[in-house]
């Protein structure tokens, strides 16, 4: 988990207590297969790390049909920046 944090730009020159504390502090969540993580218009209100498992990035075309964008592994951060101002959110995610 704080090697994930570090990749973050913002985070890479926090000391390592400080990512120490951000670590012990997160909630976790487990999301079964095919569970939605967030969808289009949500707030982003959080940032998440994938600890294990898949994270697929989605949209929906005007067609119906969904577009993988990018598929998430383990200690990729999701939402790093715009759960900062609270944007909303333009792509999906499941598990």
């Amino acid at each position: 988990m704080e090697s994930a944090l570090k990749t973050i730009d913002y985070l890479q020159e926090v000391p390592d207590e400080t990512i120490n504390k951000i670590v012990f502090s997160m909630t976790f969540a487990k999301f079964d297969k095919g569970a939605k993580i967030f969808s289009v218009d949500e707030t982003s209100r959080m940032m998440q790390i994938i600890q294990n498992g898949m994270v697929e990035v989605y949209t929906t075309m005007d067609n119906g049909v969904e577009f993988v964008i990018e598929r998430l592994y383990r200690g990729s951060v999701i939402n790093h920046r715009s759960f900062i101002s609270e944007d909303k959110i333009d792509v999906n995610a499941r598990c």
